[in-house]
């Protein structure tokens, strides 16, 4: 159950960085390399070890939808 609140958190923070990435105008890239590795550093949170078929569920799908979502048509095209 602790793994699942912890999971329940990331996506929480990635949801708050989300809507604060609108607002520095950085890629979402750096901004999100940059607030994980700020987040890894915090003493008080506990070791995560995720399954990968946990990632491939969970966070994956979003991140191919908003890739996709994302993407210039043209470029579609030419490939």
């Amino acid at each position: 159950m602790e793994k699942f609140s912890f999971v329940i958190f990331i996506l929480t923070v990635l949801i708050t960085l989300s809507a604060l990435i609108e607002k520095i105008r950085l890629p979402h890239p750096v901004f999100f390399v940059t607030a994980g590795l700020a987040i890894g550093f915090i003493p008080i949170l506990p070791d995560l070890v995720l399954d990968p078929e946990v990632v491939f569920v969970i966070f994956l799908p979003p991140l191919l939808y908003d890739a996709a979502f994302h993407m210039f048509c043209r470029t579609s095209h030419t490939v």
